[in-house]
């Protein structure tokens, strides 16, 4: 009896339906994802609102287009020295091996001048004053490019070039993330990017003509 009454017990067992898992923890969660998102949204709007109280829209916008074509002017050189070789070569007196070596020692400027901006944006006392002088210093040292037929000088102007431009380049995204609207930060900062391409095809372009009516020096007296 004992035995049959066992079998009966899991034949009833097996027969009763797999119940479904409860999903109010589920659903619960949920919930409280959206109503996390709502706040944060809402949070980031007010705190948006309190931002521009403080600030002029329309100065926001001026100094964004500012920022825009300094990127396209600091990049020109990138094209112009290309666009001038032969130019440059024959004034230089110099070949390719040392041609090739003006072109790409800004590169290490750059470099080195990404990592001490990263130490110097860590003071905000410091922002200003430092942008301000590096690209008086990036105009400069362009104009000294252009009055010198030394090689090793030119080369090490050419490093002192990339290391003045990195500054500005490395705090544009900075500055359009922290000024821009969270619906245009997007187009700002793509706009930024943009910029860098377009001074290159610029000096290109510019170099073109400069060469052909002038002297390639005139690309960078523009710049």
């Amino acid at each position: 009896m004992s035995m049959k009454k066992k079998q009966s017990d899991s034949q009833l067992l097996a027969a009763v339906p797999d119940l479904p898992e409860p999903k109010i923890k589920v659903v619960r969660s949920e919930e409280q994802k959206l109503i996390s998102e709502k706040a944060e949204s809402l949070k980031r709007k007010l705190i948006e609102e309190e931002f521009y109280k403080n600030y002029n829209t329309r100065i926001i916008y001026i100094i964004f287009v500012v920022l825009f074509f300094s990127n396209v002017f600091i990049n020109v050189d990138h094209g112009s020295l290309p666009g001038a070789s032969n130019a440059i070569k024959d004034d230089l007196n110099i070949g390719n091996l040392e041609f090739g070596t003006l072109g790409s020692v800004v590169y290490g400027g750059l470099t080195l001048g990404s990592a001490v901006a990263t130490w110097v944006y860590r003071h905000d006392g410091w922002v200003k004053p430092t942008l301000a002088a590096t690209l008086g210093l990036n105009s400069f040292t362009i104009y000294v490019f252009t009055l010198t037929n030394s090689f090793y000088f030119d080369a090490f102007l050419r490093f002192m070039l990339g290391f003045f431009q990195v500054f500005a380049c490395i705090y544009q995204p900075v500055w359009a993330d922290t000024f821009a609207k969270e619906h245009q930060k997007s187009a700002w900062l793509t706009f930024l990017i943009l910029a860098s391409p377009l001074g290159v095809v610029f000096g290109f372009s510019l170099t073109s003509v400069m060469v052909k009516y002038l002297t390639w020096r005139w690309s960078f007296y523009i710049q």
